[in-house]
């Protein structure tokens, strides 16, 4: 295998790349235990209710995948903002080109080992059933999807290098298009770590 240094949103993370049958790109397993929390939370300060359905389903999409022992849970939302602020797996709305530089749908913070992650879905965009990237429109449940494979250690695929059939149809593939299940070279990455 061949290691590839990725820099993400000004964070170093080092990353494999394998063969075509699994050239999926790994960030770095996060969780380091099956007692490290897996279960996101969100505070209904600063989280809109209409989208928790959207988180839920989105970290579930992870939940006890074929060959991998990790295990996700739905959505936490709190009105609590002391169980929110000491949650090790959190998930924001606010504006992430404040907080990236990049006016995207969707920002991960997390790092290998780390046993924390911080999802933030974009409060400046519209969420509906299509993508826009024009008007910045998306849909959230892909969005957030994709958002907690980041949270759970999978990078976007193919790093400077064409792409398989399997990294085009990927979830972790940054593209705007719907896709709401890990697809084979998502479960083989995750499946990879835990």
């Amino acid at each position: 295998m061949k290691k590839v240094l990725v820099i993400i949103v000004s964070m170093v993370y080092l990353a494999t790349y394998s063969a075509v049958a699994n050239a999926y790109y790994l960030s770095g397993k996060v969780w380091t235990s099956t007692a490290s929390a897996k279960t996101p939370y969100a505070f209904t300060g600063n989280y809109p209710s209409s989208l928790v359905s959207a988180a839920s389903s989105g970290n579930l999409a992870w939940d006890s995948l074929s060959g991998s022992s990790l295990n996700t849970g739905s959505l936490t939302y709190t009105p609590s903002s002391n169980i929110y602020a000491n949650a090790a797996f959190k998930l924001s709305y606010q504006n992430v080109k404040t907080l990236t530089g990049m006016d995207v749908p969707g920002a991960t913070f997390a790092i290998a080992g780390s046993n924390t992650a911080s999802v933030y879905l974009n409060s400046t965009w519209t969420w509906g059933t299509s993508f826009d990237q024009t008007n910045k429109k998306a849909v959230a449940r892909t969005v957030l999807t994709h958002e907690f494979g980041h949270a759970h250690g999978l990078d976007h695929p193919a790093l400077g290098g064409p792409m398989t059939t399997a990294e085009i149809a990927s979830v972790m593939n940054a593209t705007y298009s719907v896709k709401n299940t890990p697809n084979s070279d998502d479960i083989a990455g995750i499946a990879a770590m835990y």
